[in-house]
């Protein structure tokens, strides 16, 4: 959220609600517990100074009507801050719970967006996005309105905050943010706070940006975070905490949308194909060819609503979280009730054999992967490999994603005892511009 100037500010800013509630526990935790007052008092300044700047350099708000009712703004918050360092905790949970309660009006798509000219930032499309949605009348901003009475001057009317203090303030807020993240990596405040001895003895003690002490301790929070993060992958707790938060509306996609793979698989997966031929051939939906489709470890995906709009209509969604499927099947079945939800782990399916034509999965066999002890995740794999080619039909197909797993990988799993064939293996660019390679594995079973 901190890249105002990435094409991911715009994607994203309607997740920024839900981002703030999975972190703002945790958040208030670094207040509590790692942020003392002087320093909390120097980034608040730091925030405000730079969020100034922006807005003077582009004249993105009305900086001669309201450049000193602004400053005076950030003035009267630092103090505040400065009384009680938990306010700001307060303050963005209300800002934030504005964003959270209105994600649909955000995740609508805008009209008449300007497309990005970075000759002209201030007419940048996540500026503009900002300030229609405060500028909109259904956006309940009630939840904010006393805090920000208590910082407004009285010349400063409420009509003038939404147009052009409300929006700002989401700029304010990620400059705080950012801190954040670059100081807990990713961690709950309970692990920072057990690691730093760990931290301490092996010379990292900190020390100024970029310095051999820092880069150190940096290094040694970031192992521990890619161990942690990869063995919570495996569990089961973790995905259900994940979806607990989750909110009606919500999606993520996992490593690529359908988008970015279906060409190959529409291309060389039969029953795609023969779907895709029928639907362009003209064939009435109802007499049309209907491949029965399982999606494993669907989480709050919209791989099945895709797949539905290519016409590929019969798809069984599995998750071993009952939540997220029945959220998903709730906002589904109005509209496209072919589409089944299950709560079903995959080592362990309720299908009978042969029963599927199509098996996609996109991360799950990862999951399993990460399980923490070697002897679990061999289990795992084995369970997950076995329960996939049992209720896979003679001449079906696997279509496997992955992070880790590329076509030499998947080979050492032992799956040509299954009477599998690879006939497609390619490396795709993971999406959101994150730095690495997934893998596309797509496979026939031949038995």
């Amino acid at each position: 959220f901190s890249r105002l100037d990435a094409d991911l500010f715009t994607k994203n800013l309607h997740y920024a609600g839900s981002y703030w509630v999975e972190h703002e526990d945790n958040f208030v935790k670094m207040l509590e517990v790692l942020m003392d007052v002087p320093t909390l008092d120097r980034l608040c300044n730091h925030a405000s100074a730079l969020t100034m700047t922006f807005n003077h350099k582009i004249e993105w708000i009305d900086v001669e009507y309201n450049i000193d009712e602004v400053h005076t703004v950030y003035t009267k918050l630092i103090r505040k801050v400065k009384s009680d360092k938990m306010y700001l905790g307060t303050f963005m949970s209300a800002y934030f719970g504005i964003l959270h309660a209105s994600k649909s009006l955000l995740n609508a798509n805008p009209t008449l967006l300007p497309s990005r000219n970075k000759s002209d930032p201030r007419n940048s499309p996540e500026l503009v996005k900002l300030k229609s949605f405060f500028a909109d009348s259904a956006v309940n901003v009630s939840p904010l309105s006393p805090i920000i009475g208590e910082l407004l001057t009285p010349s400063f009317k409420e009509d003038q905050a939404r147009a052009n203090l409300y929006p700002q303030l989401l700029l304010f807020f990620l400059r705080i943010i950012a801190i954040y993240d670059e100081m807990l990596q990713g961690l709950s405040v309970k692990k920072f706070t057990e690691l730093l001895p760990e931290v301490k003895s092996s010379g990292g003690k900190g020390g100024e940006p970029g310095s051999a002490q820092n880069d150190k301790a940096k290094q040694k929070i970031q192992e521990r975070l890619g161990l942690e993060i990869m063995q919570s992958f495996g569990k089961k707790d973790f995905w259900s905490a994940r979806y607990e938060k989750m909110a009606l509306g919500d999606r993520h996609e996992w490593y690529v949308s359908w988008s970015e793979i279906r060409g190959p698989c529409m291309a060389l997966v039969t029953p795609f194909a023969r779907v895709k031929a029928e639907k362009e051939k003209g064939v009435e939906k109802s007499a049309r060819y209907a491949p029965r489709v399982l999606n494993v470890g669907a989480g709050n995906s919209r791989l099945a609503e895709d797949l539905y709009t290519d016409g590929i209509v019969n798809v069984h969604s599995i998750d071993f979280v009952e939540r997220v499927m029945l959220i998903m099947e709730d906002q589904t079945q109005s509209s496209r009730s072919s589409l089944k939800y299950h709560h079903m782990d995959i080592r362990g399916l309720r299908f009978d054999n042969d029963f599927f034509d199509v098996i996609v999965d996109k991360g799950t066999l990862d999951c399993m992967v990460c399980t923490a002890r070697e002897t679990d995740a061999r289990s795992a794999i084995d369970l997950t490999l076995k329960e996939t080619a049992r209720v896979l039909k003679k001449g079906g197909f696997y279509v496997l994603v992955s992070c880790g797993i590329d076509k030499d990988r998947f080979a050492k799993f032992d799956v040509s005892r299954y009477g599998w064939k690879v006939i497609h293996s390619a490396a795709l660019d993971a999406r959101d511009s994150m730095n690495f390679k997934v893998h596309l594995t797509i496979v026939e079973n031949t038995q």
